[in-house]
């Protein structure tokens, strides 16, 4: 959820720098703190975030999800937390599994002292509503959803009563897609069954697996764009192997990063300041559209939607990508959305605000127990076993 700090009084920031990853909230944050706001920062690494906190518990890599059931059985046991009857869906399962773990189990293996955990313990249960976040370092494990899930559990105890609406303004996605040809099982499918059955697309962590052994089908190129997969995915040494017995590389950038280095064909990326982008800022709890507009001087290079719709035409693919420039996509995807291109252009501020979606506060069930991840293939419970990494 968006973070209020006129709201709460304390924060659990999980693996998040916010004085480098969100430079404005941060500004926020910290005037928080000095009002009073009580900030635990929870990152093995000392960060510029974790100098203005309270506490800065510096558990071990990847255990953040039994610190969190740690946090929920504290909660049970020690405040009386627990959610609204109506809306806890498996929570009597959940309940049952923490309040059967061990503090000396979890608190070891998180790399924690009693008397550190039951001091974070105070500074968030007595000063309740908190928020409580988490930031990309608890995505980039084999354990990271199930790490997410149990701090995601958590916030109904610190936050009770709280439901941040989700708004967002339904643009058109891209076209034909009824048309698309039928294509293979998406990488990844087997590993991360929910990611692709919802995402609708493959889970590139395993791109090594399918170049290294054809699972599920042989990998032989890649086109990557604005990323830096040689040093933001897990496993450098893989990855780069991977590179390097891909039968063709390209890479769209601005720099010669990692990756790009190891690229058969580098093409220049123009930079954020020459492309133009529709932003929809429900997101963050603001239901407006906004225009991210180019400055007029001579870019270094193509932006990416040029690259992407020259490519495509190339390749017999413009039923697809049927526009010659961005103007005539951003005007295509804003269609039956009642906000015009042109009025995003004509607005100073370039954003116009829209009727977020009636919302019912009656179905903001929280799930503990997810039938949709047992489904998949997954735990439907993050319970402590699910949260230790396999090595």
């Amino acid at each position: 959820p968006k973070l209020d700090f006129g709201r709460i009084r304390a924060l659990l920031l999980w693996g998040r720098n916010m004085a480098v990853a969100s430079v404005a909230a941060f500004r926020d944050l910290n005037a928080a703190v000095k009002r009073g706001l009580k900030l635990i920062v929870i990152d093995p690494n000392s960060t510029e975030t974790s100098e203005v906190a309270d506490l800065h518990l510096r558990i071990t890599p990847g255990t953040d999800g039994l610190l969190a059931l740690s946090f929920i059985k504290k909660a049970i046991e020690d405040y009386d937390l627990s959610p609204e009857a109506q809306r806890q869906v498996g929570w009597d399962r959940l309940k049952h599994h923490v309040l059967g773990l061990s503090y000396d189990r979890l608190l070891e293996k998180a790399g924690l002292t009693k008397d550190q955990f039951n001091l974070a313990s105070e500074l968030v249960f007595n000063n309740l509503p908190a928020g409580n976040t988490t930031g990309l370092g608890l995505e980039l494990l084999p354990i990271g959803v199930q790490s997410i899930r149990a701090v995601a559990c958590l916030q109904s105890l610190v936050d009770p009563g709280h439901f941040p609406s989700a708004i967002s303004m339904p643009v058109n996605p891209l076209p034909n897609q009824a048309y698309y040809p039928e294509r293979s099982e998406p990488v990844g499918r087997h590993q991360a069954p929910l990611f692709v059955e919802r995402g609708g697309e493959g889970q590139a962590m395993y791109l090594p697996q399918a170049v290294f052994d054809r699972d599920p089908y042989p990998v032989k190129s890649l086109l990557v764009v604005g990323a830096n997969p040689a040093l933001t995915f897990p496993g450098t040494p893989a990855q780069i192997e991977m590179y390097r017995q891909l039968d063709f590389l390209a890479v769209c950038d601005l720099f010669m990063t990692a990756t790009a280095r190891r690229a058969h064909l580098v093409l220049p990326a123009a930079d954020f300041l020459n492309s133009m982008e529709l932003h929809d800022y429900g997101r963050v709890g603001k239901p407006y559209l906004g225009l991210v507009r180019p400055i007029p001087h001579i870019a270094p290079g193509w932006p990416v939607w040029k690259w992407v719709f020259k490519i495509a035409h190339t390749l017999g693919l413009r039923e697809f990508f049927p526009w010659e420039d961005n103007d005539a996509a951003l005007t295509f995807q804003l269609a039956g959305t009642q906000i015009e291109l042109d009025t995003l252009k004509g607005s100073p501020a370039s954003v116009a605000p829209y009727l977020p979606p009636i919302e019912d506060h009656t179905s903001h069930e929280v799930h503990y127990f997810s039938a949709a991840a047992e489904a998949a293939g997954s735990m439907g419970l993050p319970t402590a076993d699910t949260l230790e990494l396999p090595y």
